[in-house]
C-alpha cells in the first residue's frame, strides 16, 4: 500500500481534481498505474506445515546474505538505484510537458533532475518516511551505513531539495525531523498532508454492522502487512507462544499478507502448538479487509520502523482499538491517554507484549474502539487530504 495506495484513491477521485482543474497521470515503475481490483483471494491457511515451493526460503537465505555482505549489498542497492533511474527515463521519454511534477520517491525525483534537458516544470516531492536520511535502506542493507553509498545519498537528497519547489510530508514527525535537518530550507515550501482515506459508504457501514464480533475466542486480535522482518510478526507469534497457556486460550491472531516470513512464521507457530493461536490468511483483496476487520475486536501491528501507517487508519474507520509500537508516524495515529485513548504503544519488544496479551482484561478495548472511530472521522477522511492535496497544488499553480 503506502504511496500506491495513495495514488490509488487519487485517481478515482480525478473527477474532484479536474474539477480543481487538475488533470492527473500517474507513471509508475512499469508505466501508468492501474487500478487493480481482482485479486483472486488465498485460501485461508492455520498455521499448519506449510507446502509451499522452495523459492521462498531460498529468497530469505539470499536476504541474509545480501545483508551480511557489503559487496552484495552495494550490488543489490545499485540495482535498485538502477530501476529507480529506469523510472525517471521511462517518464523523460513519454515527452510530456506537464505544468506540476508531484514525485513520491527522491530517488526517481533526482534522476528526472540529473537526465531532464527541458525547462524544469514546478516540483513537489512527498517524502512517506520519518524523513531520517537513508534509514529504510540501512534497514535492509545494514552494511551499507556509514558508506560512500549513504554519503551519495545525502549529497542526493541535498541536491533534490535545493531544487524542488514543495517538500511535502504525511506526518507530522517527518516534517519534523525534515526541518530539524534542513533548517535552511523555508517554511513556505514545507506542506503537511496527513494520509487518509475514503470512509465506507452507508451501504457498506449497515452491511458491516451486521458482521458479528467473535465469541469465542474472547480476543481475535488482526494483523495486516507483508510478512518480513519489518513489520514485526515475529514478535507476535513469539509473544503467543510466552503468555500464560490458559490466558492464551483466549487469544486468536489472524494474520492477513504474505512475505519473505510467512513460511517461517507457519512453521515457528506448529512447532510451539499455535495452530489455534495463530492464522495466515495470505493475500487478501482489499475489498475483503474491511469484513476481515470487523470480524476482530483488536488490530495489531508491531513494525520497528513505518512512515504513517494506512493499516492502522484503515483499522480505526472499522472502529478498532489498537496495538502497535511507539515508532515513526504511529503515535500520531494511537492515543494512549484520557477521553481519546485508542490503544496501546509499547516497544517493538517480545516481553512488553506478551506482559499485555495475558492482561488483555485490564483494558477497556470497546471504548477505545469508539474513539478509534471518532478520531478517523475527525482527521484521516480522504475527503480532507484531497482537499489539501489540490490545495498544496494551488500553491504552486
Amino acid at each position: 500500500m503506502g504511496p500506491s495506495g495513495t495514488l490509488r484513491r487519487i485517481l478515482r477521485n480525478r473527477p474532484y481534481l479536474l474539477d480543481r482543474g487538475y488533470d492527473l497521470t500517474i507513471f509508475s515503475p512499469d508505466g501508468c498505474l492501474k487500478e487493480v481490483t481482482d485479486i483472486p483471494a488465498s485460501p485461508a491457511v492455520s498455521a499448519t506445515k506449510s507446502r509451499k515451493s522452495i523459492v521462498a526460503p531460498l529468497k530469505k537465505v539470499c536476504r541474509k546474505v545480501v545483508k551480511k555482505s557489503y559487496v552484495l549489498s552495494s550490488a543489490f542497492y545499485r540495482r535498485d538505484l538502477k530501476k529507480k533511474e529506469a523510472t525517471a527515463l521511462h517518464y523523460l521519454h513519454a515527452g510530456r510537458k506537464p505544468d506540476i511534477l508531484v514525485f513520491h520517491a527522491l530517488e526517481e525525483c533526482f534522476f528526472f533532475l540529473q537526465h531532464c534537458t527541458l525547462p524544469i516544470p514546478r516540483i513537489a516531492l512527498f517524502f512517506h518516511s520519518d524523513a531520517i536520511p537513508f534509514k529504510m535502506i540501512s534497514y535492509n542493507y545494514p552494511k551499507l551505513k556509514g558508506s560512500k553509498h549513504y554519503r551519495d545519498y545525502l549529497e542526493m537528497e541535498r541536491t533534490v531539495v535545493s531544487r524542488v519547489d514543495k517538500c511535502v510530508f504525511i506526518s507530522r514527525i517527518g516534517m519534523d525531523n525534515f526541518i530539524q535537518l534542513h533548517p535552511e530550507v523555508p517554511r513556505d515550501k514545507i506542506s503537511l498532508i496527513i494520509n487518509g482515506i475514503e470512509d465506507f459508504s452507508e451501504e457498506e457501514r449497515v452491511s458491516l454492522k451486521q458482521i458479528p464480533k467473535p465469541s469465542f475466542p474472547k480476543y481475535r486480535l488482526i494483523s495486516v502487512g507483508t510478512i518480513n522482518g519489518r513489520k514485526g510478526q515475529q514478535i507476535i507469534c513469539e509473544a503467543l507462544a510466552n503468555m500464560d497457556a490458559d490466558r492464551r486460550k483466549d487469544v486468536q491472531v489472524v494474520f492477513i499478507g504474505d512475505g519473505s516470513e510467512r513460511v517461517r512464521l507457519e512453521d515457528y507457530c506448529l512447532e510451539h502448538g499455535l495452530t489455534e493461536n495463530a492464522r495466515f490468511l495470505g493475500t487478501v483483496p482489499n475489498r475483503q479487509i474491511p469484513r476481515c476487520l470487523s470480524e476482530s475486536n483488536i488490530f495489531i501491528l508491531m513494525s520497528y520502523n513505518e512512515g504513517l501507517p494506512i493499516s492502522i487508519i484503515e483499522a480505526m474507520r472499522a472502529g478498532l482499538p489498537v496495538i502497535s509500537t511507539r515508532v515513526s508516524g504511529i503515535p500520531e495515529l494511537v492515543c494512549t491517554e484520557g477521553d481519546g485513548q485508542n490503544g496501546v504503544l509499547l516497544d517493538p519488544d517480545v516481553s512488553q507484549l506478551t506482559d499485555i496479551l495475558n492482561n488483555l482484561d485490564r483494558y477497556g478495548w470497546d471504548r477505545f474502539g469508539v474513539a478509534s472511530r471518532r478520531s478517523f472521522e475527525t482527521h484521516y477522511t480522504f475527503d480532507r487530504m484531497k482537499r489539501e492535496y489540490c490545495d498544496m497544488l494551488d500553491s504552486l499553480a
